[in-house]
């Protein structure tokens, strides 16, 4: 008679549920604003017209044009996820959650791994190129680039949501 041991199985099923709540958010948090000259705006707000488009409104260089969307997190940042290029660290995390540990501490030692994968993502992408004006504005062809802080500001948080 062949008999299941399903022990090992339900311990690491039970760890995985254990730290299904904790969280590495990564991107621009409440307090990632840019200056008073431009009224505090936050990055993230920045980030999410990048990553969607958005029609530059009133006050912009050119009110009611489109910006194309250029989305580099759900398509870029997830692209080189999937090419493996953080796959030491999600091994890192998976290994503790294996081992019944807590996965705080390989996340927060994961996060600058991962905050490096999305600013070389945001400095590589280039598809839809910027129009004519706005290069000639910036003086580059550069879409998620203009003065570096957007990109520079990229941070991470461990948590439990």
């Amino acid at each position: 008679m062949i008999t299941s041991d399903k022990r090992v199985w339900e311990r690491l099923k039970k760890n995985f549920l254990k730290q299904e709540q904790t969280k590495l958010n990564l991107g621009w948090f409440e307090s990632d604003r840019y200056g008073p000259e431009n009224d505090n705006l936050p990055m993230a707000q920045v980030a999410k017209w990048n990553e969607e488009g958005h029609n530059n409104g009133e006050g912009s260089l050119v009110p009611g044009a489109e910006t194309p969307p250029r989305p580099f997190m759900r398509v870029g940042l997830r692209k080189e996820l999937k090419a493996g290029s953080n796959d030491k660290e999600f091994k890192k995390i998976v290994q503790a959650v294996a081992e019944g540990k807590s996965v705080f501490q390989p996340m927060r030692e994961s996060g600058s791994a991962f905050r490096r994968t999305l600013q070389e993502t945001m400095m590589r992408w280039d598809t839809p190129p910027n129009a004519d004006f706005t290069i000639d504005l910036k003086g580059f062809d550069d879409p998620l680039y203009r003065t570096g802080q957007l990109i520079s500001s990229v941070g991470f948080k461990v948590g439990e949501d």
